[in-house]
């Protein structure tokens, strides 16, 4: 597994789910790249929060909100440690 570290935009409303006692948070997170030659890619990751940060994903995150993910990659998802919302209004 390896640590990730993202920053980008929530692409829908995070959507919790309880199994068995257990959350799950899951959502989309949308940043961009610029290659060598000026071309701007867009990517897309698949983002699972569990325990007490899905419960802060759920609740404080929206579509459209710039937010910053650390985590590690498990797969093509992304799995939450830590989630800061940033203020869009510096950006």
């Amino acid at each position: 597994m390896d640590r990730t570290i993202l920053v980008g935009r929530v692409c829908n409303n995070p959507s919790m789910i309880d199994t068995n006692g257990t959350c799950y948070t899951k959502f989309t997170l949308a940043n961009s790249i610029v290659d060598s030659y000026g071309n701007e890619e867009i990517r897309w990751h698949d983002i699972i929060a569990t325990g007490k940060q899905a419960r802060i994903c759920c609740e404080h995150l929206n579509k459209g909100d710039l937010c910053h993910i650390e985590g590690y990659t498990n797969g093509s998802s992304v799995i939450v440690e830590q989630v800061v919302c940033l203020p869009t209004s510096k950006y």
